[in-house]
């Protein structure tokens, strides 16, 4: 068996999180970086460290590693031109060795400087556009661009044994897939800071005849959520068992273009309609319109869909057992990870 490449890795910066969030990253591939820290993990020797012990021990001054990878958050809070400056003061002290920069934001639009991405020779950035155009970046720094994506929350997947203990220990059964739904539509999810589409959405279908079930949170990020609109987040047990009882799950953008709420329906097998901004961006998943999911391109064509797929209860099921089959192939962290390390050898 080949002996595995050294990776290190500059993890996110948690100075500021609260113990709990600290606890489950350092335990647990969770979040936006789950997917691509198991990948990582799974085919390198990783060393983690935050970026003052980098600087503290100087280890870019050891050889015990081969490849250089940094996270894109681990500049923490620091405004855009100070983290832009720090990352490129750090990745200039890595000689001769691959280095790998992982962009794990939500945005599909959000990239660095192309000063940032000048000093890198490999960029895994989640969910980016297909069209490599719409950034303005050079074409040589459009050819380090490779997608990855976030992990889905409810698949726990531990970091060590210790982790590993817990997570069986504490694992509950999934409620089975049901056809006697209670729900025409469910959605829950926050209040984007940057737009109104889930409230447009939700809003509209609200006042048509469905019978709904969810709504929205307020955070102190975004604008105030009526009353009427307002929803509680669910822990995880009722926000499974509200996916399985719905009919016709939404998936609305978020932050991002693509949100936890697509993996999640894909992995239970429920059927899903998404916002159409999932066609623009590049999934690890072969996602294919009319076949795993179905999208719309206005209010009135989402209501318009939601009446059709109401009525057709073999379409809308065969969608959902599709999307089912193609989750359980292609998610697949471990097979990532040797993507990744395939695609590093080419430059060693």
């Amino acid at each position: 068996m080949n002996k595995k490449l050294r990776a290190l890795y500059i993890e996110p910066d948690f100075l500021n999180e609260s113990l709990k969030r600290k606890i489950i990253y350092k335990n647990y591939f969770v979040g936006q970086d789950g997917f691509f820290e198991e990948a990582l993990f799974y085919a390198f020797d990783v060393n983690s460290f935050n970026l003052d012990t980098f600087y503290k021990k100087q280890i870019w001054n050891k050889n015990d590693f081969d490849v250089f990878v940094y996270n894109y958050k681990a500049t923490g809070k620091n405004k855009l031109a100070k983290r832009n400056q720090i990352i490129i003061n750090t990745a200039s002290r890595i000689k001769n060795k691959p280095k790998i920069l992982f962009l794990g934001g939500a945005r599909a639009e959000d990239i660095p400087d192309k000063k940032v991405l000048d000093v890198f020779d490999i960029i895994f950035k989640r969910e980016p556009f297909k069209d490599l155009g719409k950034y303005n970046i050079s074409e040589e720094n459009k050819k380090k661009f490779y997608p990855t994506m976030l992990a889905c929350l409810i698949i726990i997947k531990p970091r060590n044994i210790f982790a590993k203990m817990v997570g069986n220990f504490l694992k509950f059964p999934f409620p089975q897939y049901n056809n006697d739904k209670k729900y025409d539509i469910f959605f829950s999810g926050a209040m984007p800071q940057r737009h109104n589409k889930r409230l447009e959405a939700w809003q509209y279908l609200t006042e048509q005849d469905f019978n709904v079930y969810g709504g929205l949170q307020e955070t102190s990020k975004n604008a105030p959520v009526s009353e009427k609109l307002s929803f509680p987040k669910l822990n995880r047990k009722d926000y499974i068992k509200a996916i399985r009882n719905a009919k016709i799950n939404l998936a609305l953008d978020g932050i991002g273009q693509f949100t936890f709420r697509h993996l999640e329906i894909w992995h239970l097998g429920e059927f899903m309609i998404s916002s159409p901004s999932i066609k623009e961006v590049s999934l690890l998943l072969p996602a294919k319109e009319n076949i795993h999911y179905v999208s719309y391109n206005s209010i009135d064509d989402l209501s318009e869909k939601i009446k059709f797929y109401l009525k057709n209860d073999s379409a809308r099921e065969k969608i959902a057992k599709n999307g089912k089959e193609m989750f359980d192939k292609y998610y697949d962290p471990q097979q990532h990870g040797l993507e990744i390390k395939r695609t590093i050898e080419k430059i060693l």
